[in-house]
């Protein structure tokens, strides 16, 4: 929240520079990176038995693309009305949403342990467990594969709009709309499975989704054809995280 607001004070006193957006991004990032494996060691206890974690890393997964689809068509209606200073603000207000429920959420979390070894000794220990257990030393590294030579294709979108697409903002965000759109398919399928009996199989076959229609993607130059490929993309994307992420947490040991 605090990095959002001072992205829209920065922007509204005339101050923005390139720089300034870099150094806001790298906080934003290093953020991310405490709140993300906070957040999945969360959704645990969220749930009432891992059996439902399918349907609840699915469920999130759907509120994050439906967010996807649906935000870049406010955006574009409150840039054209009321200009982009508006947008900051209000993206800065809506983490004071997150920070209510935060705070209404009634846990039963077990008691924090201080870790008695040092940073590197506990990451040697974690990379030592996943190395002893073939699922997830296949699954991780998959992921960590996909997240990054696959995932970053969204950075390369706006370039893509531009030069090859000969469009501007609206391309773009077209383009992210149907990433959203099959991502949201991908998520609502996730979550509308019942057991997670063979849930594995389905990573494979949601790697090929995402890379085959990435590959496709980058020898059409129609908007349409784009727009049907980048949202199958969007769909394997979104199944084989959700599916890795169901694997690693029901395999896990507590």
């Amino acid at each position: 929240m605090a990095q959002a607001i001072a992205l829209y004070i920065f922007y509204v006193t005339g101050h923005i520079s390139v720089p300034l957006i870099i150094f806001l991004n790298t906080i934003l990032g290093t953020v991310n990176a405490f709140d993300m494996p906070a957040r999945q060691s969360l959704l645990i206890y969220l749930v009432e038995g891992k059996e439902d974690l399918n349907n609840a890393i699915a469920l999130n997964s759907s509120m994050v693309n439906l967010a996807r689809l649906v935000g870049p068509s406010v955006a574009g209606i409150i840039i054209s009305t009321r200009g982009e200073a508006t947008c900051f603000l209000l993206n800065a207000i809506s983490y004071l949403f997150v920070i209510g429920c935060l705070l209404l959420m009634k846990l039963n979390l077990p008691q924090p342990t201080k870790a008695s070894h040092h940073i590197i000794k506990d990451l040697k220990e974690g990379i030592v467990y996943i190395k002893s257990h073939n699922v997830l030393f296949y699954v991780i590294t998959l992921l960590a594969v996909v997240s990054l030579i696959g995932m970053p294709y969204t950075v390369l979108l706006p370039v893509y709009a531009k030069e090859v697409l000969k469009g501007g903002a609206h391309t773009y965000g077209f383009l992210m709309g149907s990433i959203g759109v099959g991502a949201l398919i991908g998520a609502l399928s996730m979550a509308s499975r019942k057991s997670t009996r063979g849930i594995g199989k389905i990573i494979p076959f949601a790697c090929l989704a995402f890379g085959s229609s990435l590959i496709l993607i980058s020898f059409v130059n129609n908007f349409y054809i784009s727009s049907i490929l980048i949202a199958i993309a969007g769909f394997g994307m979104v199944s084989e995280t959700i599916t890795s992420n169901t694997v690693l947490q029901i395999t896990t040991e507590e």
